[in-house]
């Protein structure tokens, strides 16, 4: 699982493009601080961060950043803050971005991942690409998971068909240049131009 390690990978990806002279920090999921732990040594200390991650997964270092926002949310377990999307485009550069909502990955068999079987799963995982195999997801972290072993992935599936099913349809995705139908955020580290 160190293959997919969201401050090391941040930290190396930053460091290898970098540097930033960053205006706002983004990060969301479970790894949201992991990953902003990953970027703290490449920003100002001065830089605006939010991060959005599930409930018991912002640590005591990330709560301490007073240039960062928290938000919580109960994603993988859809609940009343998975309808805030997540933008794929600058927000210094982009009056209305892009915009997709969390899947639903709970077993639930007309809104979830009930009715996939275990080889679209893994391909969700490893390309981002939807259960018939089109397009990549934008925002997830796809390539990080694509190194994954097959045991790795197959402890993921397993782990994905225990949880409870829970019926909630996700928002469509909004194309960039479209109005928003529902709440959102931005994900990424962003420069002015």
């Amino acid at each position: 699982m160190a293959s997919v390690s969201g401050q090391h990978s941040v930290a190396e990806a930053l460091q290898r493009d970098g540097p930033y002279a960053a205006s706002l920090v983004i990060a969301v999921g479970k790894a949201a601080c992991s990953m902003f732990l990953g970027a703290l040594p490449c920003i100002s200390p001065s830089t605006r961060s939010v991060i959005v991650s599930k409930y018991d997964h912002i640590d005591s270092v990330c709560r301490a950043n007073s240039a960062t926002g928290i938000f919580e949310a109960g994603h993988p377990v859809p609940d009343e803050n998975s309808r805030i999307g997540i933008a794929y485009a600058n927000p210094l550069g982009e009056e209305r971005p892009g915009i997709i909502y969390p899947p639903n990955i709970t077993p639930d068999l007309e809104t979830g991942i009930g009715n996939w079987n275990d080889i679209q799963i893994g391909v969700a995982i490893r390309a981002g690409r939807s259960r018939h195999g089109q397009g990549g997801n934008t925002v997830m972290p796809w390539p990080g998971y694509s190194r994954l072993t097959d045991e790795d992935l197959d402890a993921i599936v397993a782990y994905l068909r225990s949880i409870e099913p829970v019926e909630h349809r996700v928002p469509q995705p909004v194309e960039p240049g479209s109005p928003a139908r529902a709440p959102y955020v931005y994900f990424g580290v962003y420069e002015r131009r």
